[in-house]
């Protein structure tokens, strides 16, 4: 058995203890177990075969594992021979992870919280009634949907949620385009109408219909993010070959993602991510990766091109 310390603010006081095997034979198994001292909580090692020509490690020679949490805070993994020889297996502290329920709690309660308060806000918006018609000023309509994506923020400032906060401030950027034309389009319409008095120093304003409208989109957005499951598992695949290291990380927290050699599993928190694939004899890619809108659960990266989610066999994932 060893130690190491972990690196890091958010790890200085936990430990990892391995236990070592150092020489595997032809066709044999072993168990590595690391052990996890100073939290109960999970936390996230990369796990490195520094001798793949010698033994293989189970879910991959390259991969990122999470340990069980509690007071026994284990990572256990197989180790089959190819050849007789020695082999040691790499061990590195990503972080430490909160527990996967107090997690999910949080998530549907904040956005409950957070639809609701939005919808009573929306009824409180000054509405200025024009020739009959209705209008709220864009700074409002701006203002409210800011205030959204700041309360995500705040609420939810897990750093497994970072792909989550990600992909909801993408559907909130989205939003405020949606505004921002939809004020842009009422402008130029009633340029043209010279007969109406209307001093110049009148604020940008949205048709109430449009407003009412793009609110409504925003809180069926924030309900229906909170009826997810919290976490997916999916299944990393490399063609035509096996083997490659594929990273997945949230573009506002590179070091919050997982990292596995295909063909393994991999569990993420929904939400927008980055990826990148690497294998010895191929050019390296990168691309995006929609895990809160895009069904399927294989990600089959072709080593060629470009990675993609779909509904495929999941036979060969370990």
């Amino acid at each position: 058995m060893y130690s190491l310390c972990a690196t890091g603010a958010a790890a200085q006081s936990v430990r990892v203890t391995q236990s070592i095997l150092g020489v595997i034979g032809v066709g044999h198994t072993a168990t590595m177990t690391w052990t996890i001292t100073g939290t109960t909580r999970p936390v996230r090692l990369v796990l490195t075969n520094n001798y793949p020509q010698t033994a293989t490690l189970e879910r991959g020679n390259i991969q990122t594992a999470t340990s069980s949490g509690g007071a026994k805070n284990l990572v256990s993994r197989k180790v089959t021979g190819l050849s007789q020889g020695r082999f040691n297996i790499g061990v590195e502290v990503a972080g430490i992870r909160d527990d996967p329920k107090v997690v999910a709690g949080a998530l549907r309660r904040e956005l409950r919280r957070i639809a609701a308060e939005t919808k009573t806000e929306a009824k409180r918006l000054p509405v200025h009634r024009d020739d009959g018609e209705g209008t709220i000023a864009t700074a409002d309509m701006l203002a409210l949907i800011d205030r959204v994506q700041q309360d995500v923020v705040k609420s939810l400032p897990f750093d497994d949620l970072a792909a989550l906060r990600d992909a909801v401030a993408a559907v909130l950027a989205e939003l405020r385009r949606d505004v921002e034309k939809m004020t842009i389009a009422r402008r130029r319409a009633s340029a043209i109408l010279l007969v109406q008095a209307r001093p110049s120093s009148a604020p940008p304003r949205v048709r109430e219909k449009d407003a009412r409208s793009t609110i409504a989109r925003l809180i069926d957005f924030l309900s229906d993010l909170r009826g997810k499951p919290p976490l997916r598992t999916i299944c990393a695949v490399s063609m035509p070959e096996s083997g490659a290291v594929i990273a997945v990380y949230p573009a506002s927290f590179p070091s919050g993602g997982d990292k596995v050699t295909s063909t393994a599993p991999m569990t993420l928190y929904i939400g927008h991510y980055l990826y990148e694939v690497t294998r010895n004899g191929y050019p390296a890619f990168k691309g995006t990766l929609d895990l809160l809108t895009k069904p399927g659960d294989v990600l089959e990266c072709s080593l060629s091109t470009t990675c993609d989610l779909g509904k495929k066999s999941r036979d060969k994932c370990e």
